[in-house]
């Protein structure tokens, strides 16, 4: 069974809403020693219920971080080459 070969990012991009953020991953994409995703925001770090048009649940034992599998995250970085982010 062979394995697959995951990266981790070498870093992240943050940003609020109209903060620029898109437009720095647009000139970053552009470099040809920098490897970026396809789509520049996947909302994964996102709690999606602070977004949601209806409220949250009053379960407290709800853990979003819970249903999030990093190596998923981690599996988009695969095939790209260079400096990943």
């Amino acid at each position: 069974m062979t394995s697959l070969v995951m990266n981790e990012p070498d870093f992240l991009i943050i940003g609020e809403r109209r903060s620029g953020s898109t437009t720095l991953y647009e000139i970053l994409k552009g470099h040809p020693e920098i490897g970026m995703l396809s789509q520049s925001d996947y909302d994964f770090f996102i709690e999606k219920e602070l977004f949601a048009a209806h409220q949250p649940t009053a379960n407290p034992s709800y853990d979003w971080d819970g249903n999030i599998d990093i190596q998923d995250y981690f599996r988009l970085f695969t095939d790209l080459k260079g400096v990943t982010g």
